[in-house]
């Protein structure tokens, strides 16, 4: 067993760093240089630890729904907030533009857990369901799409089994990688594989939740892009 062992809230710290240096790259950084890759590189650990999170609190959460409706209910916050201070409110399009709000992603990962918890057993509803979330995660831009949903379902569903946890996640980020050869720029495309390199990391939970602030996360996502979009705006002025 390893020596480094990490609680829920120290995973969700890592977690909000790595996401820092992406989103610092994405914003700040000009595209195509080595820096804005490294940057992005390291950030793609980040979302793979909060899906772990989000399907780890489904597994002890007392109150299932309550837990759904304050992931989804933020995600609509921050989709209105970004929408006035980033995009166009006059604008359907704007208002519908999820690509930048992971809530809504965590959301739709945990009504397929919230199937699969209620209905157990019944593989073909849970597939059903798992490919019908993955639709509309596509079909609504949402951050990650059917990706990320899928992430956090694995995650639940093979929470006892390492090895179908990593062959699933294997497949399915060879998958993306193939599906968006075509379409995506190659160096992007590679780079979503570094995802994988966030399992060691998660491997290291202990079991316990720790002592961490339960909303860091709900304000740190905010709160950071605000102030890295507001630093954009003060540098090209």
């Amino acid at each position: 067993m390893s020596k480094i062992q990490l609680n829920n809230s120290q995973l969700k710290y890592i977690a909000a760093f790595f996401m820092f240096i992406d989103h610092f790259a994405f914003i700040l950084l000009e595209y195509g240089t080595l820096p804005y890759f490294i940057g992005r590189g390291i950030g793609r650990l980040s979302a793979p630890i909060f899906f772990w999170s989000i399907s780890e609190g489904a597994l002890h959460t007392k109150n299932m729904r309550r837990y759904f409706r304050n992931i989804f209910i933020f995600g609509l916050v921050i989709q209105l907030v970004y929408t006035i201070g980033v995009g166009d409110i006059g604008s359907l399009t704007s208002v519908i533009e999820l690509n930048k709000n992971i809530f809504i992603t965590l959301a739709l990962g945990l009504i397929g857990i919230i199937f699969i918890k209620q209905y157990p057993g019944k593989s073909l509803l849970h597939f059903s369901i798992i490919g019908f979330l993955c639709f509309i995660g596509e079909l609504i831009n949402a951050d990650y799409g059917w990706y990320g949903i899928l992430f956090i379902i694995l995650f639940y569903l093979f929470k006892e089994n390492r090895i179908k946890l990593v062959t699933s996640l294997i497949l399915i980020n060879f998958a993306r990688f193939v599906l968006y050869i075509d379409g995506y720029e190659l160096i992007p495309n590679l780079l979503q594989l570094l995802a994988l390199l966030a399992l060691p990391i998660i491997f290291l939970y202990n079991g316990k939740r720790g002592n961490g602030n339960k909303y860091f996360f709900y304000l740190f996502y905010p709160i950071h892009l605000g102030l890295l979009y507001l630093l954009k705006e003060i540098l090209i002025q």
